[in-house]
């Protein structure tokens, strides 16, 4: 599950549960609902909601979100997730109150450290289970009856492991269950 993080108040969260919809003001002015990734959201609570109090994050599955989602830059070097719709509130699977602490500081919430704990510890347990490019490079060799002379196999090994790189970047990246990946092509 891709989990991405969105501030509001109590209140304005009671109010979309009863419509099903949730609307941020920033919808209203900039067309999208501002949300994080769980390792932006202190720096952004810091920034934007000092001295509040009444707060709440929503913890959203972004699988399950029916607007459009994409990930843009806010600041440099770093890419927000922004919700191009009201969000639907079947999409949050859990909220927890958010109040900075006594020195002024917001402090990431037990429940979304643990959930993130549980994603770090499925990444590495993939990880450990990785792929050997260079087996893979051999076997896929003698499957197609490719003789690779030893002096070109370094090169098609580190051009793999590019490759394997590329593909964990963009699996990271959510899409929604229920749109289709590629157009179909129709004549």
């Amino acid at each position: 599950m891709n989990i991405i993080l969105h501030i509001t108040q109590y209140e304005k969260w009671e109010e979309a549960k009863l419509v099903g919809m949730y609307c941020a003001d920033s919808f209203e002015s900039e067309g999208f609902i501002h949300c994080s990734t769980p390792q932006q959201i202190t720096k952004v609570a810091e920034r934007f909601f000092a001295g509040q109090n009444g707060l709440v994050l929503l913890l959203i599955d972004a699988g399950k979100v029916k607007p459009e989602i994409r990930y843009e830059a806010a600041e440099e070097n770093e890419l927000f997730p922004h919700i191009y719709g009201a969000l639907n509130v079947d999409a949050v699977f859990q909220v927890v109150g958010f109040e900075c602490g006594e020195d002024g500081k917001f402090k990431l919430p037990q429940e979304v450290g643990s959930l993130m704990n549980r994603q770090d510890a499925k990444d590495a347990e993939i990880d450990n289970q990785g792929l050997d490019v260079g087996e893979y490079v051999d076997l896929m060799a003698l499957l197609v009856d490719l003789r690779l002379r030893d002096e070109y196999r370094d090169g098609v090994v580190a051009n793999f492991e590019r490759i394997k790189a590329i593909a964990q970047l963009v699996n990271s990246f959510p899409l929604p269950e229920d749109i289709e990946v590629a157009p179909v092509f129709e004549p």
